[in-house]
């Protein structure tokens, strides 16, 4: 089929029915064509989808203060920043203000832009597939598309954010080209926090030039302030940043107090397996890591830089586990570096790995089984929708009409 006659197959196919154009787009993911209707078919998600979490936060912040006034006016209120200091948020509802006001299309854009930017990501790792995947190795993709869950466009800010660093970093393991990373250096545009993960890769650079047992001494402590359980804030507070100039949040101990609270309720009563998901997933990848050491010597070492920063995330990640939210969400992110090393080391090097598909085959199905499974099990009270699956753009229909509670 000619390119022409696949854009137009395409453009049916979405006006028809976005989900059987995005089943097309996922077979043909290789091409530009395919990849940009994906972006589009997550703009109708997001357009239809109703907002939980932080997204109706964002959207109340976004009618209260931006149509109708002025550039200037905006950036100089303070009000806009209690959402966030950081530019991304400003810039996008700046831009979608001098348009529309319309919440579904707000959210239409939220998913879309955060498409893009996995797809972005994504696009690093299909340079190295060269033919058919084998099927340990195709599973091993979805883990690694699956760690941090579709819903998360809902944070706008964050894991936007993290895939524009995912995008970069894996550019630059690509490339090798060093303005990969420093654009990777400008995440925090996305999110305050996100200068952990910036810090982060500069430790991570800074340990490739010490011993490799520097890493295990660091993720040995690591483990000792976990079990701890100590909140990282106030020492951050007092010796590295203020925080309470990034968000009223760590600025108000009121506030502060509550969220600690709050967390030490999830841990206790929330959902064992939500809660244990993304650890789980890196023990599997752990033990894929050791049947790797075991074939040390006969592989390509290309990829043992993601393993090295996986480590650094996780030794990050465990640092911060009195606060639940940093612990999570570096948590998340130690589990994508891992499962794109495990990924692109084993297709790589697959022929290495034949001998050893019965053990890899037990280890990845599992993870794979949990990656997919929960995050639509627990979202199914807005997800499992006829019209959200088999609508179009031209049904009436809105999920954020639905009667449910907002998590927010």
């Amino acid at each position: 089929m000619n390119k022409g006659l696949f854009i137009l197959l395409l453009i049916l196919l979405y006006l028809v029915s976005p989900l059987c154009c995005l089943i097309v787009c996922v077979r043909f993911y290789r091409s530009a064509i395919s990849q940009l209707f994906m972006v589009l078919c997550a703009f109708y998600f997001g357009y239809y989808c109703g907002f939980v979490a932080d997204l109706m936060k964002h959207y109340y912040n976004f009618m209260y203060y931006y149509p109708g006034h002025d550039v200037t006016d905006i950036i100089t209120r303070p009000e806009i920043y209690f959402i966030g200091n950081d530019y991304y948020h400003v810039g996008f509802k700046l831009l979608l203000s001098r348009y529309t006001e319309s919440r579904q299309v707000f959210g239409g854009a939220a998913c879309a832009i955060y498409t893009a930017l996995f797809i972005c990501f994504m696009r690093q790792l299909w340079h190295y597939i060269e033919g058919k995947l084998p099927f340990v190795c195709m599973m091993l993709m979805i883990c690694v598309i699956v760690v941090i869950e579709y819903y998360w466009y809902q944070g706008l800010r964050f894991y936007t954010g993290v895939f524009f660093f995912a995008a970069f970093y894996m550019r630059y393991v690509r490339t090798k080209k060093l303005y990969n990373l420093v654009v990777c250096l400008l995440c925090p545009v996305f999110h305050f926090s996100l200068m952990a993960l910036s810090g982060a890769l500069l430790l991570n650079m800074a340990l490739n030039y010490g011993h490799f047992s520097i890493r295990y001494v660091l993720l040995a402590l690591s483990l000792l302030v976990r079990s701890m359980n100590i909140d990282i804030v106030p020492f951050i507070n007092t010796h590295l940043l203020n925080l309470g100039e990034m968000s009223i949040a760590y600025a108000d101990m009121t506030i502060r107090n509550e969220v600690l609270e709050h967390m030490e309720m999830l841990r206790s009563t929330g959902n064992v397996v939500y809660m244990w998901r993304d650890l789980v997933m890196i023990g599997f990848g752990v033990l894929m890591s050791f049947l790797i050491f075991l074939r040390n010597k006969q592989l390509e070492h290309k990829f043992t830089g993601l393993f090295y920063l996986f480590l650094t995330l996780f030794t990050i990640a465990n640092f911060g586990y009195g606060d639940l939210t940093f612990y999570e969400r570096f948590l998340k992110i130690s589990c994508l570096f891992l499962y794109a090393y495990l990924f692109l080391t084993i297709t790589c090097n697959y022929a290495v790995f034949k001998k050893s598909f019965s053990l890899l085959l037990m280890l990845v199905v599992f993870p794979t089984v949990l990656g997919v499974s929960t995050p639509l099990v627990s979202q199914r009270e807005y997800l499992w929708h006829t019209e959200l699956f088999f609508g179009n753009m031209f049904m009436d229909w809105d999920g954020n009409a639905l009667d449910m509670e907002y998590n927010w």
